[in-house]
């Protein structure tokens, strides 16, 4: 059995598609990231297409926040959750309110969680490229 031809077949044809670096993160965005990636550039053109388009698209995503913190001088942090990105921020690094036109607050471990409705229309743009690479890394 372990010098059976096919298993030389198969595991030409694993190491010929996969990215060999593509081990499984532990979540949040990495492992998403793994599974956009795990498949080898070129080997699927419109897959290439749909990447490039989830990686501008999560370039927006952080461009929003390094903009929004510069405009209201606070320290964004990005998380990943299955949603889709939200903004935290530590609660003491803001005296008083949050400034308007964020939505969605709540408090989770001594930070501000909370969204924007630009960032919901970025991570439904996001979303859309991420299931069509991932149908596409599964043909």
């Amino acid at each position: 059995l372990i010098s059976d031809e096919r298993l030389t077949k198969i595991e030409s044809l694993v190491t010929a598609n996969l990215n060999e670096d593509g081990a499984p993160a532990k979540g949040g965005i990495g492992a998403v990231n793994a599974r956009v990636y795990a498949v080898k550039a070129h080997r699927n053109r419109l897959l290439d297409v749909a990447r490039e388009t989830y990686k501008e698209n999560v370039g927006d995503i952080f461009q929003l926040n390094r903009t929004l913190s510069e405009e209201h001088e606070l320290p964004f942090v990005l998380v990943y959750q299955e949603t889709g990105f939200v903004y935290t921020l530590k609660k003491t690094d803001l005296e008083g309110e949050l400034p308007p036109g964020f939505t969605n607050v709540s408090v989770k471990k001594g930070k501000w969680v909370f969204t924007s409705m630009d960032l919901q229309k970025m991570n439904a743009r996001m979303k859309d490229a991420l299931d069509e690479t991932l149908m596409l890394s599964d043909a």
